[in-house]
């Protein structure tokens, strides 16, 4: 004899299972893997000076809050103020490590970006060096996938204090 009330969990469970597609599993590893390429691109293209390499991570009608609060609308201008902080501050370098990966849709995620710079002459307008001369700072990228790429379309970049 049929059990309603298992029927109506076997029922429930098979809806469930296939509303979890694999393409949503997958999912996670697509806007981890985007994270991790962004920080890794951030730094690398800082360490290398490369103003249109670091461009590239950025959507043409991107946008860019930088830590004095300034807004740089599109990657040209992007690339020009990055270009320009080089050449005034010496041999920076740049470290970077994703704090969290926030899915907002298929197209848009939040990427939350620690960024460690060394080699500053004297810290930049309102951020803080560590004894050790490093400047920390956050960045929260919303990166949105076109096609098959992801990158960022809006960024604000805030200076932290320096671990204690």
């Amino acid at each position: 004899m049929f059990n309603t009330r298992i029927g109506v969990v076997v029922i429930s469970l098979a809806i469930g299972i296939a509303g979890c597609s694999p393409s949503r599993i997958d999912n996670s590893f697509e806007y981890e893997n985007a994270a991790k390429l962004l920080a890794a691109a951030f730094a690398s293209t800082w360490n290398a000076k490369n103003g249109p390499g670091y461009g590239e991570a950025y959507w043409l009608d991107a946008e860019l809050v930088d830590p004095s609060g300034l807004v740089w609308n599109g990657r040209d201008a992007i690339i020009k103020t990055h270009e320009e902080l080089w050449a005034t501050t010496g041999n920076t370098t740049a470290s970077t490590t994703v704090r969290r990966v926030r899915p907002l849709s298929p197209t848009l995620m939040v990427v939350d970006i620690t960024a460690v710079i060394s080699g500053f002459p004297t810290p930049p307008p309102g951020g803080t060096a560590g004894p050790d001369g490093r400047v920390y700072s956050n960045l929260k990228h919303v990166a949105e996938k076109r096609g098959n790429e992801w990158k960022i379309i809006a960024s604000q970049n805030t200076f932290m204090p320096p671990p204690k």
